[in-house]
């Protein structure tokens, strides 16, 4: 589970320990406050399994086991872009 940021500067995964992990693109060192300087960016995919855009996919009492690949649309709330 890897994205990119729309502008291409930086990416996020997963781990194995359930976190999402920030990146910069261009030299590959980790940004390790990547959710907060990162909070307002807008990302070109996501398929990773944690985060905000999909939080909703977990049922009650699951854990990170059993949610194994999600890819959120493209499609913004209250507009007809893709």
């Amino acid at each position: 589970h890897i994205d990119w940021s729309c502008d291409s500067q930086a990416l996020h995964s997963n781990c194995g320990a359930y976190e999402l992990l920030f990146w910069e693109s261009e030299t590959g060192k980790q940004i390790t406050r990547g959710a907060t300087s990162l909070r307002d960016e807008e990302w070109a995919t996501w398929t990773a399994v944690i985060g905000w855009p999909v939080q909703g996919v977990y049922p009650p009492y699951s854990d990170g086991t059993d949610i194994n690949a999600v890819d959120r649309s493209t499609k913004k709330f209250g507009n007809n872009e893709f």
